[in-house]
């Protein structure tokens, strides 16, 4: 590995950081701010034990959109994975869950990630189990166009029966999370956490033109998000929601 890949400049602090040092402090400069994490560096920070499930739908090209075919199978052969489901445990909890991979184009939410969230939520609601998801996504794939749209209602559906069933979700807003995620599942969540400066809107500021960010701070004093919580805190504030009844929650 070349010298200056074993460094990265800080988004807060604009400080240069030694990679080994970031890792051991879970990602986060001295300044408070919050880098991103694969879903490895996740699943390993939050869960005792887990399992991948196996499921048979991936990601595909339904418009033919050019060149698309080639980008995911590049991605694939680098081992970065759509929206991925698990089981496993945390702190003692046995829980089910999905986790986003945001170097997989964005972390976009296309017809194969609705599903395999979907079944997440199914899952869980069969099993009597909570479920917990880290999200960090943005949006709706729009090489899928109206496919891609056409999958919102199924994640809702998914979402609403495990709330109705009485069961504790636990959703982890990591930066950033934008659109598809906002009008699905996340209002449904008995717990929405956040992690600070978490951008967490319909859409991005230029998209809206101007450069104006919502952030989790924000959220939570509009109160879609109910908490913003420290990396070094996830763990055991995940662990102790999960094992709260749904009851104790007042999701908005």
């Amino acid at each position: 590995m070349p010298e200056w890949e074993r460094f990265v400049k800080c988004g807060g602090c604009q400080s240069i950081l030694f990679k080994p040092s970031l890792a051991a402090s879970l990602g986060v400069c001295e300044c408070g701010h919050h880098h991103p994490l694969n879903v490895h560096q996740r699943i390993s920070m939050l869960f005792d034990d887990f399992e991948f499930a196996e499921l048979d739908v991936m990601a595909g090209d339904p418009l033919d959109f050019p060149g698309l075919d080639e980008k995911l199978a590049g991605l694939r052969n680098a081992g970065n994975v759509a929206p991925s489901s698990a089981g496993g445990g945390v702190l003692g909890v046995a829980v089910r869950s999905f986790f986003f991979d945001f170097d997989f184009i964005g972390g976009t939410i296309g017809s194969a990630e609705a599903e395999v969230i979907t079944r997440a939520y199914e899952r869980a609601t069969a099993e009597r189990k909570p479920i917990l998801g880290v999200v960090r996504s943005g949006g709706a794939r729009v090489q899928e166009g109206l496919f891609s749209l056409f999958s919102v209602p199924k994640m809702v559906c998914g979402a609403a029966q495990h709330r109705d069933a009485g069961l504790v979700s636990v959703l982890l807003l990591a930066d950033p999370v934008m659109a598809s995620p906002m009008i699905s599942f996340i209002p449904f969540a008995t717990h929405r956490l956040a992690e600070p400066g978490a951008r967490v809107s319909f859409a991005g500021g230029r998209v809206k033109g101007h450069d104006t960010e919502v952030l989790a701070e924000q959220q939570l004093e509009w109160g879609l998000v109910t908490e913003i919580v420290e990396r070094r805190h996830q763990r055991s504030t995940i662990r102790k929601l999960l094992a709260a009844p749904a009851e104790s929650a007042n999701p908005g």
